[in-house]
C-alpha cells in the first residue's frame, strides 16, 4: 500500500520477495492521482478611479492552474444572473454600476469552489445645473434679490462633494445661495465617489436701485424763481451697478424726447417738465419740476385828466 503520493502521472514497475527470492519486475503502468479542484483566478484591466471604482469598462480574463493530472475541464461565470462560459477570450463588462461576478472551475472530476467579486464601474461624470428661482427681468439683469439652487447628480458610484465658489472667493460645501446686487460669478464643483469631477460656472447680475436723476437750471433769476433769461435745462443720471440706459423729457403734453444735450425755451411761459432715467434693469427714476420764464416787464396804463378853461381833456399814458 502506498500513501502520501503527490498528485499527478505516475509510472509504477512492481515486484515480490520471498525465502526463495525475487519475482523480478512486472511491466509498468501508469497511475492518476488527483484529488484537488482547479484554482482561478480573475484578471481585471480597466481605468481604475477611486473607492475601488473603474472609470471604463472592464476587460476580465481568468487564470486557471490544476496541480493535478486531470488539467482544467471547464470554467463557467455568471454577471449579474447571467451565466456564462469561459473559453480563454477575455470578454468586457460594461454595465454602470456595481456589477456580481461569479465563477468556479472544474477538472471534470474535482469543483471548485464558487467565488464572487463585485466590478464597479463608473464612467460617467455627474451632472451639474444652476436652478434659478425666476428669470431674468430685463435682459441679462434682475432686479430683485434671485435664489440659486446647484443641483448635481450621479446614478452610478454616487455624489461625493458638492462646492460652490462665488466671486474667487474660495470653494465652501453648499447647495443654495440668495444673491443680492452685484454682478457675481458663480462657480460650482460636483465629485463622484469614482473621482470624476464636473465643472460650471454662471454670471449673475442684479440691481435692484433705480438711477439717479439730477435736474439742473441755469439762467438768471429774478423773483420767486422765475428766470428773465433764456434758461438752459440740463439732465444727467447715474447707476452704480446696470448703467443708465438713457433720459427722457417731457415738456407739458408733448412728445417724449431723448435727451441728448441741453436744451431751452424761446418763449415765455411756466413749463413743466417730467424727465424719465432708465438702468439697464429697468427700474425708471422719474422728476417732475417747472421752469418759469418771464423777460417783458409788466404793461402799466395811467389815465390822466386835463383842465382846460375848466373844462376836463381826458388823455392815456402808457407807463412802463
Amino acid at each position: 500500500m502506498f500513501t502520501n503520493i503527490p498528485e499527478g502521472l505516475f509510472t509504477v514497475h512492481t515486484q515480490s520477495h520471498n525465502a526463495g527470492g525475487s519475482s523480478g519486475w512486472s511491466p509498468p503502468f501508469t497511475a492518476q492521482h488527483d484529488y484537488s479542484a482547479p484554482i482561478t483566478t480573475p484578471n481585471f484591466v480597466g481605468l481604475t478611479g477611486d473607492n475601488g471604482w473603474f472609470t471604463s469598462p472592464v476587460d476580465v480574463s481568468f487564470d486557471v492552474n490544476d496541480v493535478g493530472c486531470f488539467g482544467v475541464s471547464e470554467t463557467v461565470y455568471d454577471i449579474n444572473g447571467t451565466p456564462d462560459n469561459y473559453h480563454g477570450t477575455p470578454f468586457t463588462i460594461t454595465n454602470e454600476g456595481t456589477n456580481s461576478l461569479t465563477f468556479h472551475s472544474t477538472d471534470g472530476y474535482n469543483a471548485e469552489s464558487s467565488h464572487t467579486t463585485i466590478i464597479k464601474i463608473d464612467t460617467i461624470p455627474p451632472t451639474l445645473q444652476f436652478i434659478l428661482n425666476r428669470p431674468p427681468d430685463a435682459g441679462s439683469w434682475w432686479n430683485t434679490p434671485l435664489g440659486i439652487a446647484i443641483f448635481a447628480e450621479d446614478t452610478a458610484s454616487r455624489l461625493a462633494r458638492l462646492d460652490y465658489n462665488l466671486n474667487g472667493m474660495g470653494w465652501i460645501s453648499g447647495t443654495s445661495l440668495t444673491l443680492t446686487d452685484g454682478i457675481h460669478s458663480l462657480d460650482a464643483q460636483a465629485s463622484d465617489n469614482a473621482g470624476h469631477s464636473t465643472y460650471d460656472g454662471v454670471v449673475i447680475q442684479i440691481d435692484s436701485i433705480a438711477p439717479i436723476l439730477d435736474v439742473y437750471l441755469a439762467g438768471d433769476y429774478g423773483e420767486n424763481s422765475w428766470f428773465i433769461t433764456p434758461p438752459i435745462v440740463s439732465l444727467g443720471a447715474d447707476d452704480a451697478t446696470s448703467g443708465v440706459v438713457g433720459i427722457v423729457y417731457q415738456v407739458e403734453n408733448g412728445t417724449q424726447t431723448l435727451y441728448t444735450s441741453p436744451f431751452t425755451f424761446s418763449h415765455e411761459g411756466l413749463y413743466t417738465v417730467q424727465a424719465f432715467a432708465v438702468d439697464n434693469a429697468q427700474h425708471i427714476t422719474t422728476q417732475t419740476f417747472q421752469v418759469g420764464y418771464d423777460i417783458t416787464p409788466p404793461q402799466t396804463t395811467a389815465t390822466l385828466t386835463e383842465i382846460d378853461s375848466g373844462i376836463p381833456s381826458p388823455s392815456r399814458v402808457g407807463m412802463r
